[in-house]
């Protein structure tokens, strides 16, 4: 699983930098519908700025994680190098595992806020 994360990583690191400018981009831009809104109808590009920020901060702490994912022990190194060449595998892993599960959530919750935010604001 590691090992593909990492694949995908390394073939995206060229968007590493402009999904962060953007990530950075819709957190002003909602930052500055939340201090200067002074209706509803102000704030209609709020929810989609917040998503914006989650999706793109996501993706580039994702790609700045797994890029640098350690490879498989060689079975020629000793007890202790291949532990904790494991070790540090699993612990990448269980990060893999916990992005996953997080980029669920995010998911269910884009949808989620999505569907409120045509109800309210679609033409």
């Amino acid at each position: 699983m590691i090992d593909r994360l990492r694949s995908v990583a390394q073939s995206a690191k060229g968007l590493a930098a402009p999904s962060l400018a953007i990530a950075l981009l819709c957190f002003a831009y909602a930052t500055y519908i939340a201090f200067t809104s002074t209706s509803v109808e102000d704030d209609k590009y709020l929810f989609p700025s917040i998503l914006g920020f989650i999706w793109m901060l996501s993706f580039y702490a994702f790609v700045e994680t797994f890029r640098y994912v350690p490879q498989r022990s060689d079975t020629t190194e000793g007890l202790l190098a291949r532990a904790k060449q494991k070790l540090s595998r699993f612990r990448y892993w269980v990060i893999g595992l916990i992005f996953i599960g997080s980029s669920a959530a995010v998911a269910v919750l884009t949808v989620r806020v999505l569907v409120i935010w045509f109800r309210n604001y679609g033409d």
